[in-house]
Order: structure tokens, then C-alpha cells, then sequence
């Protein structure tokens, strides 16, 4: 779970987008909590770097707010519109492999 500094910092990033605002504050921040669940487990870092990663944190929490209802889906199509979802884009696969920590090599194979 993030301090309440960084949860506030990041709730105003994603308050000043409209669609954003209307949400509850409650769901923003379990989906921000998510969101730095997810980033700790992929970099295999303990804890929340802070103020660093608000954009890419953020960024998550847009892309799953956009994908609501969407749940389970890869794509979906309405007459000629198609869409399709990825639970976490490339984009910001690649911005999350920058926080990565390298893990060793006894980690691994469990020495």
C-alpha cells in the first residue's frame, strides 16, 4: 500500500482528466494500489520508488478504467469500429523495464 503523500500526489494527476474526475475516490485508489502492486512485482523491487513513477502508475490506471466492461476481452468489434485491449500495452511494458531490478541468478533457481 502507498503513503498517503504519494496516494494524493497521484489521485490529483488522475483527477484533472474528466472521465477520471467522475469516478469514485475510493475505486482510483484501490485501482493506484493495483497499479504499484503490479509495478513491485514486475521490477522486483520492495518498495514504491515515489514521485518517479506517478506518470507511469497513473498511465495504468487509465488504461484499466478504459477497459471497463471489457474484462476478459482481447478485442471486440461494433459494425466497422474494432477495438482491442492489452492488460498492459507496450508502451508501458517498456517504461516498467526501466524500474527493473535484475534478479540473482540464487534467487532464481532457488540456491
Amino acid at each position: 500500500m502507498m503513503d498517503r503523500a504519494d496516494m494524493g500526489r497521484r489521485l490529483q494527476r488522475l483527477m484533472k482528466r474528466p472521465l477520471l474526475a467522475e469516478k469514485p475516490t475510493e475505486y482510483l485508489e484501490v485501482l493506484l494500489d493495483d497499479a504499484l502492486s503490479v509495478f513491485l512485482e514486475y521490477t522486483h523491487r520492495a518498495c514504491d520508488p515515489g514521485e518517479p513513477v506517478d506518470a507511469l502508475l497513473c498511465r495504468m490506471v487509465v488504461v484499466w478504467t478504459n477497459m471497463e466492461g471489457a474484462e476478459g476481452s482481447t478485442s471486440a468489434a461494433d459494425g466497422d469500429i474494432n477495438r482491442t485491449w492489452e492488460a498492459l500495452p507496450s508502451d508501458i511494458q517498456r517504461s516498467l523495464k526501466h524500474y527493473r531490478l535484475v534478479v540473482g541468478i540464487s534467487a532464481v533457481h532457488g540456491l
